[in-house]
């Protein structure tokens, strides 16, 4: 599928299936992919990408009843978390499922784009680098330490001297502050991946 086939398929799943947006910063991260083209010019994006959305729906058509197995060794984590999302588990300990239940589908489909001989250039190495820090972190409450610490950074990078450096790092600082708000919850909004991808990217020197 190409980006926008995917991206369409995150906006009809979120509204039949995910209604409490558990997949927004995938859909944020998808928008970002649009942008940059990378399904259809980059193959590890587009293996890795599509595995992890091969696996979250093959888990819901086994929460579903629709298929009774799947060849995919991660797509079980999935429906294990749909079933669980239905039940009163508390949302971090349902944040905590979700970040493993990522790492393990895209863990696997950056082994199968390995398997190809497909590798990540700078950016996208970056990008899978800054995701992983994410996902480590889903499940954690952040502490009242690093509430302040984001409100402090903002505050200073912000009215760095010359204005240029503000200018620079200000929305680095604006987006280190959002995902410490968001409780680092992968449901908050996906603007907040997208403008996220797009600077982690850009880093690597990608246009």
């Amino acid at each position: 599928m190409s980006s926008s086939q995917r991206l369409a398929y995150g906006r009809w799943f979120r509204a039949h299936y995910d209604p409490d947006g558990w997949f927004n910063i995938i859909w944020g991260v998808l928008r970002f992919a649009k942008d940059k083209h990378l399904v259809e010019n980059n193959k590890w994006f587009s293996i890795v990408d599509a595995h992890i959305l091969y696996a979250i729906s093959q888990g819901k058509a086994l929460e579903q009843g629709i298929i009774e197995r799947t060849n995919d060794p991660t797509a079980s984590r999935w429906e294990t978390f749909f079933n669980q999302s239905r039940s009163s588990r508390s949302p971090y300990y349902l944040r905590q499922q979700w970040a493993k239940n990522e790492q393990a589908a895209t863990d696997y489909g950056i082994a199968l784009a390995g398997m190809r001989g497909f590798q990540p250039n700078l950016s996208l190495g970056l990008l899978k680098r800054a995701t992983d820090i994410y996902r480590s972190r889903i499940g954690d409450k952040p502490n009242f330490g690093e509430k302040i610490a984001g409100t402090v950074v903002r505050g200073a990078i912000e009215g760095l001297s010359p204005p240029g450096l503000g200018v620079v790092f200000g929305p680095w600082a604006q987006t280190a502050q959002k995902f410490v708000e968001s409780d680092f919850d992968p449901r908050y909004d996906e603007a907040l991946t997208y403008g996220w991808s797009h600077e982690i990217y850009g880093l690597g020197g990608g246009s």
